[in-house]
């Protein structure tokens, strides 16, 4: 792709308080919780500030709001990952410092050595669908992934993948069962307010109220002191709008805490030579894994996808005339936000987790090519009812069913 993927990261400099898209039910508790991660229309507005700020610095006077609404407004943000580094190494981040969200079509088993996949297979005749919609029947046939390790104790999962395990996935091996448990992770803490009564001075009883904070700084499993890092996937943070956000400060999150801006290279978030290799033999099937939560009209997928005799066919990530087989998808998350022209919130959005999986394949029955997967590397995918707003990255895997398997979904020439 000729323009940067990734051009810019924002470094915290404090903890920082992440909000979701559901109201604030703590009146009872006295307790707020945070998300582990932010969601790409955070960053956007954090980075929608900085470069109207750049524009007052520029006019040397003051944005009125009539200003402030349509600038920049085309900047979008799909994706949020997390880079993570070293304290103390210098210069600017490397590949190694990329991390990914945890596939949900892998598991952790006791007694397996490795990362076990979930394989579509077909459906019992058992499972039918809840009503006689069209998609209700579809969903019902489509292929289902399951494990074949047998019977074992399941172990729970990271969030996030270090690159190498992640990528070693794409490619079609199954990493270590230890890298994966030693990924470091980010670090939560719980954070206690007090309330100061202004007669007295002093801190009111019974008057207390605690916050989840995302750290920006944890301990990894070898005792090295790590420093975390928000990557804003976009495509339209390119030239001159990056090099006006770097080295400037932004607030984010619901607290205003302050993050750096900082140009990242644009070979950060390339394609790895690994992936594009796996896929210049061809693939049958394609996995393609959402790299950050997505928006789509129809919940669980793009409203591109129509059904047709029985199936799931469209386009999805830029591809055209595939068939979804299967899917790993998790439960919805919940992002809204403040319409600042109403003055008033944004009506909650549900998303599509990051993780989740989809298995495509042609329907003409051809392979998927490595210009296939250079085409899907963290395209944009979300529906969303504002272009800018919209939420979602995918990136490809490798998946090689069986022609029985896909015959057995249905001809896919028909």
């Amino acid at each position: 792709m000729a323009e940067p993927i990734v051009s810019v990261a924002l470094e915290p400099r404090d903890g920082t308080f992440l909000k979701d898209g559901r109201g604030w039910f703590t009146s009872e508790s006295n307790r707020a919780g945070t998300l582990v991660w932010p969601f790409g229309t955070t960053v956007r507005g954090a980075v929608r500030a900085a470069l109207g700020h750049a524009v007052e610095a520029d006019r040397r006077s003051s944005l009125g709001q009539k200003d402030w609404l349509p600038l920049n407004e085309d900047v979008e943000v799909s994706a949020v990952l997390p880079l993570a580094r070293r304290v103390g190494d210098e210069g600017s981040w490397a590949c190694t410092s990329r991390l990914w969200p945890a596939p949900l079509d892998t598991t952790l088993l006791d007694g397996q050595a490795n990362v076990v996949g979930l394989e579509p297979v077909a459906a019992p005749a058992s499972i039918l669908s809840l009503d006689d919609a069209d998609e209700s029947a579809a969903i019902a046939a489509m292929l289902h992934p399951r494990h074949a390790a047998g019977l074992a104790k399941p172990l729970p999962m990271p969030r996030f993948w270090s690159d190498a395990s992640f990528i070693a996935w794409l490619c079609g091996k199954a990493p270590e069962r230890h890298a994966i448990e030693h990924t470091p992770q980010p670090g939560v803490r719980t954070q206690t307010h007090v309330c100061i009564n202004r007669e007295t001075g002093t801190a009111d009883e019974g008057k207390l109220f605690s916050g989840g904070v995302v750290e920006p700084h944890t301990r990894g499993s070898d005792g090295n002191l790590l420093q975390w890092s928000f990557a804003a996937v976009s495509h339209t943070l390119g030239g001159l709008r990056a090099g006006r956000l770097d080295g400037r400060v932004v607030r984010l999150g619901a607290d205003g805490r302050t993050a750096v801006c900082q140009l990242l290279p644009e070979s950060l978030f390339a394609i790895p030579a690994d992936l594009e290799q796996a896929f210049t033999a061809g693939s049958r099937g394609m996995r393609l894994v959402l790299v950050g939560p997505a928006s789509f009209d129809s919940g669980w997928r793009p409203a591109s996808l129509a059904v047709r005799n029985g199936r799931f066919i469209g386009r999805f990530a830029g591809l055209d005339d595939v068939v979804v087989h299967g899917a790993c998808v998790g439960r919805p998350e919940h992002v809204s936000g403040w319409d600042v022209a109403n003055g008033s919130p944004k009506s909650t959005r549900r998303l599509a987790p990051a993780g989740s999986v989809y298995f495509l394949s042609k329907r003409s029955g051809e392979p998927f090519s490595a210009a296939d997967a250079r085409a899907v590397w963290l395209a944009s995918v979300g529906e969303p009812i504002h272009r800018p707003d919209r939420l979602g990255a995918v990136v490809p895997g490798i998946w090689n069913p069986s022609n029985d398997l896909l015959h057995h979904h249905g001809e896919l020439s028909s």
